[in-house]
């Protein structure tokens, strides 16, 4: 077994090798840039060297700490798609043998196998013919077994239902006899060769002692033997999709496969290399590397099991081919700009590359947009003549790193969304086939406990004593005692009427009549095949909660054509539904789990807010999903972004499948990523606009602006004025001082205002400082600095573009035009009279600014908006 770190995972990445090797020909290239600088920059080269050298290792730090997240996350999606199947493989088998702990003990103090096991050998063929009926009813309800053996205490075979066993008569010697007669435990559980069941490899065996009901000396031994192979097959068929790839088993203590998703491939004996550590583990199986995963099965009401555990592989060659990148497209783009923008929330690693990635541009994009202004005055200088191919070289360079990392950050992104909504879906599903297994056993067990031949008889009496009545009580009580997932079970006689319960609690129900519709259906019927369930509603056998009640027909024990009364178990709803769900519940904090019915109505959920009747408020389409299948989607809820799954239920082995029972119940996933406020991450970059998006008129006189981005909207001023842009860096604040100034920055030994830009154009709440500062000079020489969101480039316009805005009254607007380029989208940008800005500071006039501007901003989106419908 090897043990991989992530690196060495990036060879199997097709992907992640990409961005590697796109990322590290860009830094070449910046070599490069450097390189030419110095030789033919030599004077500027001075200031900005320093500049591209600490970007330079800025993006060499980025790329390691973005290929090491994409691999992580890309780990994560491999591990979030095959750790929650082998954890759910072992688990429903684990549920599954849970149920059979309760079968044993009941069968165990069956009357008719109590009194056949006591006859010993004066029994009978008749008397063996008739306890093989009882023993084939109970197999034709719980198609689970495929052997009953019924043992004297001295481990002679008294009677067995499988014909192809013979070892009726015979003396068993195996040590599980032994064992289960001398345990104090109700049932001992086996898993091996044995001579109880010959033609198996291994018999899976749960064994327990048959005790005389009046002494309670130990008279026999009964074996019920688990389909084994059956169930585990259902399991995997149910997990596994061919197409993935990968291989789930089930693996024994000693690490041997003893059930296997592909015996041609995996076979069954076959010794795993396992790993149980939590590292990243790989081994080598026919010539191939496979990262494996092995785990334990989560204890279930205090039973665990005898130490299996869940074993998968998956190829290396194939673990990551999955791409993710199609999730995007399927999510709502308000949805998505909004889920980009919490990435702090959900993924730090995210948060922290795209906090990167932005530092970095901003850095380039200082550099390139400083290199323009540096140039303006100069553009005779010959020393500046080389400088500007090589600013335009550096502009590329940027949309070229902003492009790479923009691809990458959105696979990340992708992989952290997918590997979520994958996690959401395969819950949900779980969570529902977990229901249907339960429920059908709930089904067979009314069916079962119809046919006790001390309910028949007594029931077939026309009236039944207060004896009777407490003797029916105690049977139903100590069957209760071992299902203690049913509140209450209850009998009703021919005319409806309850006539025992088990709850001591529902006592006073004995006497009432139940007239549901559900409990006519039962004394209709006559067929012991058959089960009935109520609808989700309120019971006063369940303190007048909601919940399911089964029920079967209990027939006359000597003419089986008759009905003489019912049966009814009261699931344990509130408890069993809660637990389930809160097994599925996702770690992140604010999520929840929910069942419900087609129309919305909740049976249960894991919010103690909502409860079981009140309705899930969500779109249509969710409620009419197919039987069987299973959706993902990412949706905001109650102000939170979750990603949610949804699966509706199919059916476990007859139930609802061949037995007539439809009722179609919705399993709901709800994964918290993070709150929603409303806000959508920043589409600065959607609003810049390059030198190559204009078009100059030869006969138009031109003009230099100098570009920005703030508060959402492109601004520009006058190139003359502006002098340079610098990082935000440490704002000093300037007490009681207009709302417009932030505060003050140092700027070549002089204190500077700043503008909070944010303010000026309209928004009114404070909230981060924007990264960079225009120093602008006003006239008298005084400066001010203005935040920018984002920096733009100096662009070169036709004066005759700019549409002029006219001032209104006496005050002058300090928005002096718009400009609407055509070729880049119909974007629109301000421009500004920074002269103004000393007024702004005295008073406060943008009201005024803004309905001067108004018309001229909605006729260029009225079309805009024209122009995509075209």
């Amino acid at each position: 077994m090897l043990i991989f770190t992530e690196k060495d995972f990036l060879p199997y990445m097709t992907d992640v090798c990409k961005y590697n090797e796109e990322l590290t020909a860009l830094d070449e290239k910046w070599e490069n840039i450097k390189l030419l600088c110095e030789m033919n920059c030599p004077q500027q080269s001075q200031t900005i060297i320093p500049q591209m050298a600490k970007i330079q290792k800025n993006f060499s730090s980025l790329q390691k700490g973005l290929v090491e997240s994409l691999v992580e996350e890309e780990l994560n999606k491999v591990k979030q798609k095959i750790i929650p199947q082998a954890q759910a493989a072992i688990d429903i088998l684990v549920r599954n043998l849970y149920e059979r702990t309760a079968d044993i003990g009941f069968l165990a103090t069956d009357g008719d196998i109590r009194r056949f096991t006591a006859l010993g050998g004066r029994a009978t063929e008749a008397d063996r013919e008739t306890v093989l009926k009882r023993l084939n009813e109970y197999v034709s309800k719980y198609s689970v077994y495929n052997e009953v053996i019924i043992l004297d205490k001295n481990f002679k075979v008294l009677a067995n239902l499988d014909n192809e066993n013979p070892i009726t008569g015979k003396t068993i010697d195996d040590p599980l006899l032994h064992e289960t007669v001398e345990s104090d435990s109700k049932f001992v559980e086996t898993f091996r060769k044995s001579p109880l069941q010959t033609r198996r490899e291994r018999a899976h065996i749960f064994s327990g002692k048959i005790t005389d009901e009046d002494t309670g000396e130990i008279i026999g031994v009964i074996c019920l033997c688990f389909r084994f192979i059956n169930e585990t097959k259902a399991i995997f068929k149910k997990l596994v999709n061919p197409d993935d790839g990968l291989f789930l088993s089930i693996v024994d203590t000693n690490n041997i496969v003893i059930a296997s998703s592909d015996e041609s491939y995996l076979p069954v004996g076959t010794e795993a290399e396992t790993d149980e550590s939590g590292k990243e583990n790989i081994v080598y199986y026919r010539g191939l590397e496979y990262y494996v995963k092995t785990l334990p099965a989560a204890e279930y009401q205090g039973y665990k099991g005898i130490g299996w555990k869940a074993h998968v592989m998956v190829p290396l060659g194939i673990a990551f081919k999955e791409k993710a990148g199609d999730t995007l497209d399927k999510i709502d783009p308000e949805v998505k700009s909004g889920l980009m923008g919490k990435s702090d929330s959900f993924s730090e690693k995210l948060n922290s590359i795209m906090t990167q990635t932005g530092k970095i541009n901003r850095s380039l994009k200082s550099i390139v947009f400083n290199g323009q202004l540096i140039t303006k005055g100069n553009s005779n200088n010959s020393e500046f003549t080389p400088l500007r191919p090589l600013l335009h070289y550096m502009n590329r360079m940027g949309s070229d790193i902003s492009h790479v990392f923009e691809d990458s950050v959105k696979n990340l992104f992708a992989a952290v969304i997918s590997s979520s909504l994958q996690d959401s879906v395969f819950l949900s599903s779980f969570c529902i086939d977990v229901m249907d297994r339960n429920l059908y056993e709930r089904a067979d067990d009314c069916r079962w406990w119809a046919l006790n031949p001390t309910f028949r008889k007594i029931l077939s009496v026309g009236g039944i004593s207060d004896g009777d009545k407490n003797k029916l009580c105690e049977k139903l009580t100590y069957i209760n005692s071992l299902y203690t997932i049913y509140s209450s079970l209850f009998l009703f006689d021919r005319s409806g009427r309850i006539v025992a319960v088990s709850n001591q609690g529902e006592k006073s129900q004995i006497g009432s009549k139940a007239n549901k519709p559900f409990i006519k259906r039962i004394l209709e019927n006559n067929d012991e095949s058959k089960y009935f369930v109520s609808p989700f509603e309120r019971s006063p056998l369940y303190g007048g909660q909601y919940t399911y009640i089964y029920g079967a027909s209990v027939t006359d024990p000597v003419n089986p054509t008759k009905t003489v009364g019912g049966i009814g178990i009261v699931f344990d709803s509130g408890f069993q539904f809660r637990s389930m769900l809160e097994e599925s519940k996702p770690d992140s904090k604010g999520s929840f789990c929910v069942f419900t019915d087609r129309n919305a109505n909740v049976i249960s959920s894991t919010r103690d807010d909502m409860t079981a009747g009140t309705k899930l408020k969500l779109p249509k389409r969710f409620f009419e999903t197919e039987k069987g299948k299973s959706v993902a989607e990412i949706l905001v809820y109650e102000n939170m972004y979750y990603t949610v799954g949804c699966s509706c239920s199919s059916s476990y082995r007859e139930y609802k499948s061949t037995d007539g029972y439809e009722n179609d119940v919705i399993s709901f996933v709800f994964k918290a990523i993070a709150g929603c406020d409303g806000k959508a991450a920043d589409n600065s970059y959607d609003l810049l606009v390059d030198q190559s998006d204009i078009v100059l008129s030869e006969n138009d006189e031109h003009i230099k602006l100098v570009s920005f981005v703030s508060n959402g909207r492109l601004i520009a001023v006058k190139e003359e004025d502006v002098i340079e842009s610098i990082d935000s860096g440490t704002i000093i604040n300037i007490p009681e001082s207009n709302e417009l100034i932030r505060g003050a920055v140092v700027y070549k030994k002089r204190y500077v205002p700043v503008i909070n830009t944010h303010m000026l154009f309209g928004c009114k709440e404070d909230g981060a400082i924007p990264p960079h500062l225009l120093i602008i000079r006003l006239s008298g020489d005084v400066l001010v600095a203005m935040e920018a969101d984002q920096l733009n480039n100096v662009l070169e316009v036709n004066k005759s573009d700019i549409k002029m805005i006219p001032d209104v009254g006496k005050d002058k607007s300090i928005i002096k035009g718009v400009i609407c380029f055509e070729n880049a989208g119909k974007k629109l940008m301000l421009v500004l009279d920074h002269n103004l800005l000393p007024e702004r500071m005295d008073k406060d006039l943008l009201n005024a600014d803004f309905q001067n501007v108004l018309p001229f901003l909605e006729k260029a989106k009225e079309k805009k908006k024209n122009g995509k419908e075209k």
